[in-house]
């Protein structure tokens, strides 16, 4: 069987993906295309023509993040996902809350005005406040990583790349989020997840768009 992942290079969704594979140590190979001026190819593959995609020997194509990490968790064992049936849906629905993050993450850059960034800010912290009462363990369901903590991975690659535009560490009164972070990045197969470059690239994606996060007093 053969695997590929087919993203844009700092998109959060593939990254989480890849990291579950890792994880898992399941072979596969990956492509990157331009998410803006996307290939033909990939236009007939993805029903929604989003990223990422995962096609499986060449001609099968299976789209949406959790989706295709609920097919990788499947490809192995032992899962990562929990027996029983409420505590699975329940870290499933957690992977659906970090999916909106990094939406939230992209308007914080992108915002033009100080009322749209002081508004996704407060977004964030919203989030923020929702997510600490879950993290009680070194991970999210305990003292080992889990399918739904890869989700997460994604948000705190690309608040370390913000975090110097911002003017106040937004972690910095939710000790348990800050160390679950650290937690998640020291992992191999989140590190061995994230391009090369990957801090340089979206500081550029920061500096091109010239949001008002980095015109702010």
């Amino acid at each position: 069987m053969s695997l590929k992942l087919v993203s844009y290079n700092i998109c959060p969704y593939v990254l989480r993906v890849a990291a579950a594979l890792n994880f898992k140590q399941i072979k596969y190979d990956i492509e990157f295309i331009d998410i803006e001026n996307k290939p033909e190819w990939f236009a007939q593959a993805s029903p929604l023509e989003k990223v990422p995609i995962l096609i499986v020997d060449g001609t099968k194509v299976l789209f949406e993040s959790n989706v295709i990490l609920d097919y990788i968790d499947s490809l192995s064992l032992p899962s990562l996902q929990p027996q029983d049936p409420f505590e699975r849906g329940l870290a499933r629905a957690k992977q659906e809350f970090a999916g909106e993050v990094p939406t939230n993450i992209h308007n914080i850059i992108y915002a033009q005005t100080k009322e749209k960034f002081q508004e996704n800010i407060a977004d964030f912290n919203w989030y923020l406040d929702k997510l600490s009462p879950w993290i009680q363990h070194k991970f999210l369901l305990g003292d080992e990583p889990r399918l739904a903590d890869f989700s997460f991975a994604s948000i705190f690659t690309s608040l370390n790349v913000i975090q110097p535009f911002l003017k106040e560490d937004h972690l910095q009164k939710y000790p348990n989020i800050k160390q679950y972070a650290l937690n998640l990045l020291a992992l191999e197969s989140v590190q061995r997840a994230i391009v090369p470059q990957y801090s340089e690239l979206l500081t550029q994606t920061i500096k091109t768009v010239n949001g008002y996060i980095i015109r702010q007093e």
